[in-house]
């Protein structure tokens, strides 16, 4: 893990040194997940090789054992984590872009590494490298007190799968609401620790009002000069005329600073012929005079719904205009903070979503040959996300009165449905491979949460353990984001594998392995 955290690490360098930007926030995530990833892969394929030793089997042939079955799972595993951050890489906004991008690579190297470096590690090192731990020959799996409580828990929903599935259905009812109430905040100011800016912020919005960090910056390029020497034209006047007036009803713009305006009071075309006021409403035009500026200070938050909706006022009250000749930008960091949302809404909802699900879907359905698995799994995948997230809302949002940051949400729901689904790769890959051998379902089932109950459990805790160290950080939206991945992580760990995967697999088992494409 640690060697994959360097080299991409270094990539990472030399992509933001020599190909696009990257986002501060990428090397925060970073850390953790490809600790956490690395830690778990590696894990797990030990684990294995340990199953085979313990059965009597030599050092190399049960490392060959676990690459032939193992390596399967953990590059299906890696590949489904891949495409979550992965899909972010195609947004157009940068900072989703750059985290995407970095995550995707740091998870790749973390794969390659524990297929190519642990396994030669392992061979070199042979059994010392589980010291002090000794061999138990002729133990098949883990049998100790851990793998048999996992056993009676799966078996469980296995025998009363109807009940487990309803109860994860009501949870899922009920959480469902609690994640809808979610109030986004944009305003990224409000969720800083209590820097000196921040207190700044806080004394200029109390002192002198939110209109004084609140506006619209508006650019309007004209059909001909407004000043040609020291002259107004009159028709280009009235035109900016009509335009101040128009966004001066508006009962959220307190005052307008505009060419026609210069220190809020509206001029007179002989006014504005004076040179004194001349010369203050060119500081508002460009070099040619055909492009005006316009500063519309509002009495409202300077990032929220409210202000969203002024932003939407003036755009549209200024179209009225461009039949004139007149062509209008409304811009500003409340415009800009609208315009980066909305379009990342309609990445995530039209774009990231099918990929991540089409993605994934395709994986699974390579590695378990299987139809209808792959979209159980799924549907465990959504509601841990719904759970998840509907935890977020009633702990940090309900309880703290803290707003969830916009952009945590999409970042959490990539990261989960494939962080999330490794485990029930892990899980369920075993069951095809005891199905395989002949195995019903229901006995693969509970074999595979015996055997693989204990390492599944602690990889499940290192990567919840790693996440959570980003609610370490002041930053409320790194708090946000660790506590999200954390929970989703453990929630998988011990509810969806044990319970919620067991019970949605009982259910129409007869379809489970129902695959046409033999050739596949």
């Amino acid at each position: 893990a640690g060697i994959a955290l360097v080299i991409s690490t270094a990539l990472i360098y030399i992509v933001a040194t020599y190909l696009l930007p990257i986002h501060y926030f990428a090397r925060e995530f970073l850390t953790t997940v490809v600790l956490g990833a690395g830690v778990d892969y590696s894990v797990y394929l030990l684990y294995r090789v340990l199953e085979g030793r313990n059965r009597g089997l030599g050092i190399k042939k049960a490392l060959e054992e676990a690459l032939n079955y193992g390596s399967k799972a953990l590059i299906s595993s890696g590949l489904t984590v891949m495409v979550g951050f992965g899909s972010m890489a195609i947004s157009d906004f940068g900072v989703l872009r750059s985290v995407g991008l970095c995550l995707a690579l740091g998870v790749f190297m973390a794969l390659l590494t524990s297929i190519t470096f642990t396994p030669s590690l392992i061979a070199l090192i042979g059994d010392r490298i589980l010291w002090p731990r000794r061999l138990k020959y002729g133990v098949k799996g883990s049998r100790g007190v851990r793998s048999r409580y996992l056993r009676e828990v799966a078996s469980i929903a296995v025998r009363k799968p109807k009940r487990v599935l309803a109860l994860a259905v009501i949870v899922t009812i009920i959480l469902t609401p609690v994640l809808l109430s979610m109030k986004r905040c944009y305003n990224a100011i409000e969720l800083l620790p209590s820097t000196e800016a921040k207190v700044g912020y806080r004394v200029l919005s109390e002192s002198f009002g939110e209109y004084l960090l609140s506006n619209a910056l508006i650019v309007i390029k004209l059909p001909r000069p407004l000043v040609e020497g020291s002259s107004v034209d009159p028709y280009v006047f009235n035109e900016l005329r009509s335009v101040l007036l128009a966004l001066n009803k508006s009962p959220a713009v307190r005052l307008t600073i505009s060419p026609l305006s210069p220190e809020g009071r509206l001029l007179t075309l002989k006014e504005l012929s004076e040179p004194r006021n001349l010369n203050k409403s060119l500081r508002l035009l460009d070099d040619k005079c055909s492009t005006a500026l316009f500063i519309a200070y509002l009495d409202v938050p300077w990032s929220g719904s409210s202000s969203f909706k002024v932003i939407d006022e003036l755009r549209n009250t200024l179209r009225l205009f461009n039949a004139k000749g007149l062509r209008s930008y409304v811009g500003g960091d409340i415009a800009l903070t609208k315009d980066v949302m909305e379009l990342v809404n309609k990445e995530f909802l039209y774009y990231m979503i099918p990929l991540i699900t089409l993605g994934i879907y395709l994986v699974l359905l390579i590695l378990l040959k299987s139809l209808i698995v792959p979209l159980k799994l799924l549907v465990t995948i959504g509601m841990s996300i719904v759970w998840s997230l509907g935890l977020l809302v009633a702990i940090v949002q309900w309880s703290f009165g803290i707003p969830i940051y916009w952009i945590v949400p999409i970042v959490v729901f990539n990261g989960i449905i494939g962080l999330g689904m490794d485990y029930s790769i892990f899980l369920i890959s075993r069951v095809r491979e005891e199905v395989e051998k002949g195995l019903r379902d229901e006995e693969a089932m509970m074999k595979a949460v015996e055997v693989t109950g204990t390492i599944i459990t602690l990889c499940g805790t290192v990567m919840a353990a790693s996440l959570a160290t980003l609610m370490l950080s002041q930053v409320i939206i790194l708090k946000e984001t660790g506590f999200a991945f954390a929970s989703a992580i453990l929630l998988d760990t011990f509810v969806v594998r044990l319970l919620l995967l067991p019970s949605i697999m009982e259910v129409g088992k007869e379809w489970n392995w129902w695959f046409p494409f033999k050739r596949l």
